[in-house]
């Protein structure tokens, strides 16, 4: 069982220099000792019996990821719910502002029937008191059944499920499509921040969830270092954020319908297919020979296409060579199945020569999202 909001601890993303804005700061340890006092709003976030307990001591358990950490909670009158608190530098006040403007455009575009799969999120002001200061904190559903693509798509190809991967290549597709008749953008598109069910995906991470109608927040992050193009700004949002690693998403899913195999030789529980190197260096990828090769003429032309869209210095020069989605063949009626997570099995290392990869945070084992 895992929580939509602690899947942003799996996409593990490349942080930028922080900013002066960022100034207060909060230690895991601080927000638990907070949370087993009840120094915490419980108007907001509910009873203490409700949190979630597990680890060795079986207590209040958190994911902890690079800038959060999340709590499973059980509330009869709201329904299970993660509650994400930060912790390290904590973003001030005109970043929560903007965080309640999107929070308020995902509720609205979800209310009249929107297609594109944003989960819903609420900002819960000062809602855990600490002993320095107090902070806000993002709550949203808590998806049971949800397994992020990553482990879902892996996990597949180990079983040889063709249909499976061919049926969760088509949705991504559309979600593209859905991301260009909106005006929502997303800064971190990767395999851990997207959950599938057996009724669909569901797009989750909202720290980098954007809107045309709402200003920018400062660049902190430049997403995921194996989903991302390697020459995304680090000064500005460019325009459709979303498309190169959607792409590489797509290309990766196709690839283990075409052989799952692939499973064996590439990627790792960080990434799907590709890493960072593949992206950076793609001429002399192994990966993307592979790919650009195959039989499979359509996989093919996307793998170039692909290829050459990361040998492109800047965003825009990349997502013109990608071109814009098109509307995909009828999504499959049937839901793609998904594992439960015990048994699941981690992904295997890749093999072959150990080539060097940019340095990634910590990253939590999926076995510690499930609820007890």
């Amino acid at each position: 069982m895992r929580s939509v909001a602690a899947h942003d601890q799996q996409s593990s993303t490349s942080s930028l220099r922080r900013s002066d804005s960022l100034t207060s700061t909060l230690r895991i340890s601080d927000i638990i000792a907070s949370i087993k006092r009840g120094d915490y709003d419980e108007g907001a976030l509910g009873d203490k019996s409700g949190f979630r307990e597990g680890g060795p001591f079986d207590e209040v358990n958190g994911l902890a990821g690079a800038t959060s950490v999340v709590f499973a909670h059980d509330c009869p009158k709201r329904g299970p719910r993660a509650i994400r608190v930060p912790h390290g530098p904590i973003p001030e006040d005109d970043e929560w502002d903007r965080m309640e403007l999107v929070s308020e455009k995902v509720r609205s575009y979800n209310s009249t029937s929107g297609v594109l799969p944003l989960v819903d999120f609420e900002v819960e002001r000062d809602a855990i008191w600490t002993e320095s200061n107090s902070t806000h904190v993002i709550t949203m559903p808590w998806i049971e059944d949800g397994r992020t693509l990553l482990s879902v798509a892996r996990d597949l190809a180990d079983r040889s499920k063709i249909s499976d991967l061919n049926s969760l290549a088509l949705r991504l597709e559309e979600m593209g499509r859905q991301f260009h008749d909106s005006l929502f953008d997303h800064g971190d598109i990767s395999g851990g921040n997207i959950l599938v069910t057996s009724d669909g995906l569901h797009l989750i991470d909202p720290d980098t969830l954007l809107h045309d109608s709402i200003a920018n927040p400062l660049v902190r992050e430049r997403g995921h270092i194996s989903f991302a193009h390697p020459c995304r700004s680090d000064s500005e949002w460019e325009d459709h954020l979303f498309r190169f690693p959607l792409e590489v998403l797509i290309v990766s899913v196709r690839a283990l319908a075409w052989k799952p195999k692939l499973v064996d030789s590439y990627g790792d529980e960080d990434s799907l297919l590709f890493n960072h190197d593949d992206l950076s260096d793609p001429e002399s990828s192994p990966l993307f020979e592979e790919l650009c090769s195959s039989n499979d003429k359509a996989l093919g032309t996307r793998a170039r296409k692909l290829r050459s869209a990361a040998l492109q210095k800047d965003v825009a020069s990349a997502n013109k060579v990608l071109g814009p989605f098109h509307t995909p063949k009828p999504l499959p009626s049937n839901p793609i199945e998904v594992p439960s997570l015990p048994d699941f099995e981690p992904p295997k290392k890749r093999s072959g020569p150990a080539r060097r990869r940019a340095s990634l945070p910590l990253r939590i084992p999926e076995g510690m999202g499930r609820g007890s």
